[in-house]
């Protein structure tokens, strides 16, 4: 070696970029830093989305809702440092209720299917603050929004010591997909009319598609 070069240090040396390059690695895997207690009713109804400010991503349990998916192997870190395993991401694309009773087109971009997720989905907070929503709560009820936009998480999930936020979001079949790639809506409002909005992503001004009657 050159003069004064130490075999040491050149071990020590590639001991330290390995480190790093194991940090990297770590650095992009998704997390959840979800931790729940058991829900006191027994039975948890379907299609439930957690708002989750430690999860970096959306996740679903399965492929329902799904449109324009591929396969992955990635992992997924929890709150007690244990892993599952992300096989899918994708589009998610939901009905979402409003208040006064139509119902709207979200699309989830980037969820990844998580099938050891169950029973319930989770909703990344930091996600849509990254796509400009802000966050704010009606006293126990928290709600993101944007623009003209506006999404309670009001779906509450008791449990021993206290309770977590959610909001049903119920997934678009196969057809409803295509249906609403063609700019065709299938839900009936309150009114009788049929009505589709997109919103690419619940965390961006919602952009009308179309009203059928």
């Amino acid at each position: 070696g050159r003069w004064g070069h130490k075999t040491e240090d050149c071990r020590k040396k590639k001991a330290d970029e390995r480190n790093r390059n194991d940090q990297a690695n770590a650095t992009r895997e998704e997390i959840s830093l979800r931790v729940t207690e058991a829900p006191n009713n027994s039975k948890a109804e379907g299609n439930i989305f957690i708002a989750d400010s430690g999860a970096s991503c959306h996740m679903v349990s399965d492929t329902k809702g799904m449109t324009n998916y591929k396969k992955i192997n990635e992992k997924i870190t929890l709150g007690d440092g244990s892993t599952i395993q992300a096989t899918m991401v994708g589009t998610y694309c939901a009905w979402h209720k409003q208040e006064d009773g139509t119902a709207k087109v979200l699309t989830l971009h980037d969820t990844k299917v998580v099938p050891k997720l169950a029973p319930f989905n989770l909703f990344s907070i930091t996600k849509s603050m990254q796509k400009g929503c802000s966050i704010g709560n009606d006293q126990e009820t928290l709600f993101i929004a944007k623009g003209s936009f506006k999404m309670s998480f009001d779906y509450r999930i008791e449990t021993k010591s206290g309770f977590v936020s959610g909001v049903q979001l119920e997934p678009l079949t196969d057809d409803e997909i295509e249906q609403w790639k063609n700019g065709k809506s299938t839900r009936t409002t309150k009114n009788n009319e049929q009505q589709k909005e997109e919103e690419e992503e619940p965390d961006v001004t919602e952009t009308p598609k179309g009203q059928e009657d």
